[in-house]
């Protein structure tokens, strides 16, 4: 077993980002000496009580290796430095890297079980995935967890059965891509997901523990500042679309009072919603500076969706026109929000898909 250990992480980098270390952090590092880890990157992004370079007091050799931030700049950033130190350093001869979190929630059983799946197919990305059914998971991380993997199915069309889990395998030649995605703190390890699900690559999900040290009082993630971040393309569409649905409803409600006909109605308001909403999805939802299409394809694309979207409600209120005025309207609003995800995956991973990121 040992020696399978020492061949597992022989070609394998582990970047482990921290702030305000506790004794885990050196524990685990131990632990990774101790199955055969060969190259450590340490990343203390700004602690200010509990620095690593204290937590690590004579650790540190050609294997441990520590890097430090000023000041506090995110996890996200504290990965990509790991990750750019491993590039620099020369990733030439190596499989990949593996990402631990510091805080003692990943065993080095788990360690092994990614770095053996990762071996397998090193162009694969790999993450732990944990178990979240179990009454002594937090019901924050519960919550948090099955809330993102719902939005993130929507948006990507991929099952990932543990968006935040910070064991992860990335293949070498990712690593260059990876840096560029943006994103700073915790936001960070989604969008690093939803790119490599938006561009195809393979995501293996191997089990691993369940494993919380005191109710996972040392995380430093916050669900309502944290979670707006990882959110903050999805709440900036609901915004949008909520106003634009306003829109949309008032002048079909207007229209359905001086018309009988429902398909009329139902186009006029569209329209009228369509052009605002196509203005706040692009300038607001999904701005960014490098997107991949030009605005005249965009509005191609976008009217489209947007007459596909109306005809498949039209056509199912057709079916029910004999309603009166306040039911059509009632019955509107939920066929709409029954496409709203289906419209948010579409516009996102194709209408206003950003150009930033390649490999």
């Amino acid at each position: 077993m040992r020696l399978l250990a020492l061949n597992q992480l022989r070609d394998i980098a582990i970047v482990i980002p921290v702030y305000e270390a506790s004794t885990e952090l050196r524990a685990l590092i131990n632990q990774l000496i101790d199955v055969g880890a060969q190259l450590i990157y340490v990343v203390d992004d700004g602690s200010r009580h509990y620095p690593a370079a204290d937590v690590l007091e004579g650790l540190l050799d050609h294997r441990v290796k520590l890097f430090n931030h000023e000041r506090n700049r995110g996890k996200g950033r504290a990965l990509k430095t790991g990750l750019e130190q491993v590039i620099v350093n020369g990733a030439a001869h190596l499989k990949g890297v593996i990402t631990v979190d510091a805080d003692g929630q990943h065993l080095i059983a788990d360690v092994l079980t990614v770095a053996e799946e990762a071996l397998a197919d090193p162009e694969k990305v790999v993450v732990g995935s944990r178990k979240f059914a179990a009454d002594r998971v937090p019901l924050r991380s519960r919550f948090g967890n099955a809330l993102t993997r719902l939005i993130f199915k929507v948006a990507t069309g991929t099952a990932v059965k543990d968006t935040q889990s910070g064991l992860r395998f990335l293949p070498t030649d990712r690593l260059e891509m990876i840096c560029r995605i943006p994103g700073e703190r915790y936001e960070f390890e989604l969008q690093m997901l939803a790119e490599l699900a938006n561009q195809g690559i393979a995501i293996e999900q191997p089990e691993i523990s369940t494993t919380y040290v005191d109710g996972n009082k040392s995380s430093h993630f916050r669900p309502l500042v944290d979670s707006a971040r990882v959110y903050a393309v999805f709440v900036r569409y609901c915004a949008v679309s909520l106003t634009s649905a306003i829109v949309d409803l008032l002048i079909f409600a207007i229209l359905i009072n001086a018309s009988s006909s429902v398909i009329n109605a139902t186009y006029i308001a569209r329209a009228c919603s369509a052009s605002f909403n196509f203005y706040g999805n692009r300038r607001f939802a999904f701005r960014s500076n490098q997107q991949k299409y030009s605005v005249t394809t965009q509005a191609s694309l976008y009217v489209v969706l947007a007459f596909l979207s109306a005809s498949i409600s039209a056509a199912l209120l057709q079916l029910i026109n004999d309603l009166n005025t306040f039911s059509l309207v009632m019955a509107k609003a939920g066929i709409d929000i029954s496409l709203f995800f289906l419209n948010f995956a579409t516009q996102k991973l194709l209408i206003f898909r950003s150009n930033r990121v390649s490999r």
